[in-house]
């Protein structure tokens, strides 16, 4: 799955930080925990999936990668 904006895109010094607890960009005011990557983050990690940060020529790209289901019934 990939998730794409047309924003300005994560602020450079946030980017190695992205995905820790309470990271926040303050492009955009006082809004929001900084609580929303770190919690996916670990909800797929959990899973044995993954989400990736990627700056596209337009604003943001996150990838999210899981495993293929097998064995469900």
């Amino acid at each position: 799955l990939v998730v794409a904006d047309h924003g300005a895109g994560v602020e450079e010094d946030l980017v190695p930080k992205l995905f820790t607890r309470f990271a926040r960009s303050h492009a955009y005011g006082a809004g929001g925990t900084g609580l929303g990557l770190y919690i996916s983050r670990n909800l797929l990690e959990a899973q044995d999936g993954e989400i990736i940060y990627a700056r596209s020529q337009t604003g943001s790209r996150f990838t999210v990668r899981l495993p293929e289901a097998g064995g469900v019934q």
